[in-house]
């Protein structure tokens, strides 16, 4: 991969999954690579992967919940390295269920990581990256952020931030010559669901369903999304179906959104978003 910035890069959320893969795909060209989590034994693995793959890996243990182990972290890379180029904000949790149903406090627990997360990883890190010249940031959001699936109102709310927080730094950075790129991949199977809290009996078989016939796996995503880091693309939706979608509602918002309303409504919703789970389409 063509990178413009000092071949260094954090990744959060990298013991495993999507995290785990962005790594091995970079040791592979020779990277260095901070593996941040807070899964010391995964994490552990990802280093030794790594390191074999030609990289070198350091872990740094960090809840990406509090802004101090954040900054702790950055300070911690910026001064053994002098300079991060790449920042990964990936760590994140599955929170699902009617509104109803979801515990305030559970919601706290997914808004402190998936949303605030990325908030602290980035404040944390632009500083330097000012310092330095410049880098880039891939802040790992989902399509649950622009489809909002019903039944899991808590994951779809914070990656629809993450997708604006996104945004807005995307040229408001652009001034130090920082890029940013948001990555929104489907559902795939990743360890995402290890950790998962969710009081819905149908999430619970859609995502079975769609992990089954899923048809890119997290190398796939990770490729995908480190070809958007060197074209220095915005958006990076990997699957095509994912394309379909983000374009559809670019168009047709009102439409889009009244025809899970209708279906819903009417009790056609969850037969049909299951028909496309069962079909590899979401």
């Amino acid at each position: 991969m063509r990178f413009k910035y000092e071949k260094t890069a954090v990744v959060t959320g990298a013991a495993l999954g999507i995290g785990r893969e962005i790594c091995l795909a970079l040791a592979a060209e020779g990277w260095k690579l901070g593996i941040v989590d807070i899964n010391m034994e995964a994490a552990e693995e990802t280093r030794e992967l790594v390191e074999r793959a030609g990289g070198v890996g350091e872990i740094f243990r960090c809840d990406v919940a509090d802004p101090e182990q954040v900054a702790a972290c950055a300070d911690h890379f910026f001064a053994t390295w002098g300079k991060v180029g790449l920042l990964v904000n990936n760590a994140g949790v599955m929170v699902a269920g009617c509104i109803e149903d979801v515990s305030v406090e559970d919601w706290r627990r997914i808004v402190d990581i998936n949303l605030l997360g990325v908030v602290y990883g980035c404040r944390a890190f632009v500083p330097g990256m000012k310092k330095q010249g410049g880098g880039h940031i891939v802040n790992v959001a989902s399509m649950a952020g622009v489809t909002a699936l019903f039944e899991q109102a808590p994951y779809n709310t914070t990656k629809a931030a993450v997708i604006g927080l996104s945004e807005t730094l995307r040229a408001e950075l652009s001034p130090g010559n920082i890029r940013v790129t948001v990555a929104c991949p489907l559902c795939l199977n990743t360890h995402l669901m290890e950790t998962a809290c969710i009081n819905s009996d149908f999430i619970s078989e859609f995502y079975c369903n769609t992990f089954a016939q899923a048809r890119m796996s997290a190398p796939d995503i990770a490729r995908c999304i480190l070809k958007a880091v060197e074209k220095n693309r915005f958006y990076e939706m990997p699957q095509p179906f994912a394309k379909v979608l983000w374009l559809n509602k670019r168009l047709t918002p009102e439409q889009f959104v009244n025809m899970f309303y209708w279906l819903n409504r009417w009790s056609l919703g969850k037969p049909f978003v299951m028909w496309l789970a069962r079909h590899g389409m979401v």
